[in-house]
């Protein structure tokens, strides 16, 4: 138990503990089972599956590093647990939103945020197993009835009231955690706590590179096959599938720019080609 209590804070214990007997719920209903044998049938499709291992490696291979010199242990498992489940893998599903502009950036700056440090500070103090064990249902419910109550209208009176409810209370976590701060200054100023706010961030920044590789598969993947759609003559798609690659490289603006361009085009020679490259080149990408 003593081990448990050095990777898991009570909240974090509280919630797996909730999520197994909701497992188990879930897997007594026949109908779910059979939803959830759909989606594993879909997670293990060649493309999906790979890029998937792929990830996880990478991410495993971040996790050896920082270990190697010394800036992870074992008592960060829990947070990073949550940083992939909640971080990574949602940028890696929303990997379109990398043709938005500035994404990178807003990717970095989504955790440096004032809340980030609030949600920090709440979850760095907690209450006992018990009280962890009522707590979490509760708010999972307030949340679960708050998100369909924000989806109608005609439910927005007891959205205001849930949300002036959940407000209510996130200013009691943020007293009690503000209260334990004051009373022990010198042990919130650890070390280990600056290591434990920063390593999400990190993590973030290090992963960025292979969302952006992945990316640029993607867009590659989307050029290709437009192309093999437009352009009829094998050896004309060839070549501009190879112009493409000479042109743009991992110019992830660029192939963007050029993969809205091309549906406009009709290519019947290699010099429509050359010309078309060149008008995205002097647009600025």
């Amino acid at each position: 138990m003593e081990f448990i209590n050095d990777i898991l804070d009570n909240r974090e214990i509280a919630v797996i503990i909730w999520l197994g007997v909701f497992f188990v719920w879930v897997i007594l209903q026949k109908s779910i089972r059979k939803s959830l044998l759909a989606v594993f049938n879909a997670f293990t499709q060649k493309v999906i599956f790979v890029s998937t291992i792929l990830m996880l490696l990478y991410v495993g291979a971040m996790i050896y590093l920082f270990y190697r010199i010394d800036f992870w242990d074992i008592s960060n498992l829990s947070d990073t647990i949550i940083w992939v489940v909640g971080v990574a893998f949602a940028m890696f599903i929303n990997i379109d939103r990398t043709k938005e502009d500035d994404y990178f950036r807003k990717a970095v700056l989504d955790n440096v945020k004032i809340v980030i440090f609030i949600e920090f500070v709440t979850n760095l103090y907690v209450f006992n197993l018990w009280a962890e064990l009522i707590l979490v249902p509760i708010l999972a419910i307030i949340g679960g009835m708050l998100g369909v109550a924000s989806t109608n209208p005609k439910y927005k009176q007891v959205e205001s009231c849930l949300t002036k409810f959940v407000g209510i209370f996130g200013i009691g976590f943020i007293i009690y955690a503000l209260y334990n701060v004051i009373i022990d200054f010198k042990g919130f100023v650890s070390i280990d706590n600056l290591r434990e706010f920063l390593l999400p961030l990190i993590f973030t920044i290090v992963f960025l590179p292979l969302i952006y590789l992945m990316a640029v598969y993607v867009t590659y993947d989307s050029i290709f096959m437009r192309i093999k759609l437009l352009v009829k003559n094998s050896a004309l798609a060839r070549y501009a599938k190879w112009k493409t690659i000479f042109a743009f490289h991992l110019n992830l603006r660029a192939l963007n720019k050029w993969l809205r361009k091309i549906v406009l085009l009709e290519f019947n020679s290699k010099e429509d080609i050359k010309r078309a490259i060149m008008d995205v080149k002097m647009s600025g990408a």
